[in-house]
């Protein structure tokens, strides 16, 4: 792994192997799992970024990691989640249940997440298909005949996790926070 020691967040995860695949030739990073061709459109949509902003970004500081991670709250709100006594995750607006995608670097079962939600559908014959609704049609070739298959099987994941303090989420989006009296006070 290129970031053994990062195991809260997917987002600065990818920040370390950008980081370090900066410092590799095409053939360290191909060895290394680091797709070339992305890797450079990453980096020059960076650069973009950088220079619009005039701000030049070499490390971040356990501040700056606070300061991005209140940034990603702000923009991935709806993603907030909070783990159940099951070990799911679920959010304030929504019934699914959703489990940490296997490929993320977040250990154990915090308590609350941020990340992006995704369905994964897979049919009968174990293709995984795009798309989450309860019927796939399958149209038979140049006959013209429309059948209706069984009932895809849905993974509800979470992708770019991040692990997350409810405090943030209250500063960043205060409409997503709920608060609950739990004594009875006289």
């Amino acid at each position: 792994s290129l970031c053994p020691e990062e195991d809260k967040s997917d987002l600065f995860a990818q920040l370390e192997v950008f980081r370090k695949g900066q410092a590799m030739t095409d053939e360290e990073r191909r060895e290394a799992g680091i797709h070339n061709v992305r890797f450079k459109q990453a980096a020059d949509i960076r650069e973009e970024i950088l220079e619009d902003l005039g701000y030049d970004c070499n490390s971040v500081s356990d501040n700056d990691r606070d300061r991005i991670m209140q940034a990603v709250c702000v923009g991935l709100a709806a993603g907030f989640m909070r783990r159940g006594s099951d070990g799911v995750y679920m959010n304030g607006r929504s019934e699914t249940e959703r489990r940490l995608a296997k490929e993320s670097v977040v250990i154990g079962e915090p308590s609350y997440v941020i990340g992006v939600p995704i369905d994964i559908a897979e049919n009968p014959w174990g293709h995984r298909v795009s798309g989450c609704g309860a019927e796939e049609k399958d149209h038979a070739a140049g006959k013209g005949v429309q059948t209706t298959l069984p009932k895809a099987r849905v993974f509800h994941l979470l992708t770019m996790v991040s692990v997350v303090e409810p405090q943030f989420v209250e500063l960043a989006a205060p409409y997503c926070v709920t608060y609950e009296l739990t004594e009875n006070v006289r």
